[in-house]
């Protein structure tokens, strides 16, 4: 039997080295497995996690309700809290300390809603519902988070409660909430519902009786505009529905009555003026 000699084995290991080189080669050019996840950055998702509960919460927090809500330690969270602060994503008050949402989040949100499909066009068509009419109007539109504010336009009236761009409405316990409702998709909403449900059971807060949010559901299904005073605001309101051309809702219109607003003729020629600026959307938003 013959010895390998140094000349071969360098051959071998040259060969076996090309073997391994053309393996890796060709496992890098492989699909990734359909249950591998891409991996990401840890500090990052726990800093988007802290934002999400601040956001879901509409209103700012201590910093222990901040640790609570996420589950971090106060002093692992006030980290990740300066370095927020530093970049205006969050602000804190100097006279309670609790921390809210900063400018550089106003900004984002401002720019995200600004590429919703068609909404600079339903702002215009707001803002001049509003002087036309002298009321208060608001839009909404679907988020994660449900009905969510993305312009308000005030009136000749001050309204006695302050509405904040960005924010979200229960669906039930809200007019505007019950004609998001009334046209999406069950699969869409029953998981906001039930947790409505359940928070306002642990508050020991009022809950829409089935048959009687069924029927309302069916009464705003019936007519254009939703004429209510069961609203979260301390006011009469008039919500209607933005439907595209293809007729899938894009988006509700909100519009706060003036007080002393009344009368039959006052009442219709608002709902006129509303129903042509609905109608005016329906060929603009395809």
């Amino acid at each position: 039997m013959d010895l390998p000699t140094p000349f071969t084995c360098e051959m071998k290991s040259i060969r076996n080295k090309a073997v391994v080189s053309i393996k890796q080669k060709v496992g890098r050019g492989r699909p990734p497995k359909a249950d591998a996840s891409p991996v990401g950055i840890q500090a990052v998702d726990i800093a988007i996690d802290v934002l999400k509960v601040l956001v879901a919460r509409a209103s700012s927090m201590s910093l222990s309700e901040l640790a609570r809500a996420s589950r971090l330690q106060p002093s692992r969270l006030h980290r990740y809290m300066v370095s927020f602060a530093r970049h205006g994503l969050i602000r804190q008050s100097p006279v309670t300390g609790e921390y809210d949402l900063g400018p550089l989040a106003r900004t984002i949100g401002a720019a995200a809603f600004g590429r919703h499909n068609g909404l600079s066009v339903v702002h215009e068509v707001l803002s001049s519902l509003c002087a036309e009419s002298g009321c208060s109007v608001g839009i909404y539109i679907w988020t994660d988070l449900g009905p969510t504010l993305t312009r308000m336009e005030m009136g000749a009236e001050v309204q006695p409660v302050s509405l904040r761009e960005g924010a979200a409405l229960p669906l039930c316990g809200s007019a505007t909430g019950r004609v998001f409702l009334a046209y999406l998709p069950s699969s869409v909403t029953r998981q906001l519902v039930k947790a409505e449900i359940a928070s306002n059971l642990e508050e020991g807060l009022a809950v829409w009786p089935e048959q009687k949010l069924s029927s309302e559901l069916e009464k705003i299904r019936a007519n254009r505009i939703y004429w209510t005073s069961e609203a979260i605001l301390p006011a009469s309101l008039a919500v209607s529905p933005v439907f595209s051309a293809s007729g899938k809702l894009h988006s509700v219109f909100v519009v706060i009555r003036k007080r002393g607003q009344n009368k039959k003729p006052e009442l219709q020629r608002l709902q006129k003026l509303i129903e042509s600026k609905l109608d005016l959307l329906a060929l603009e938003l395809t």
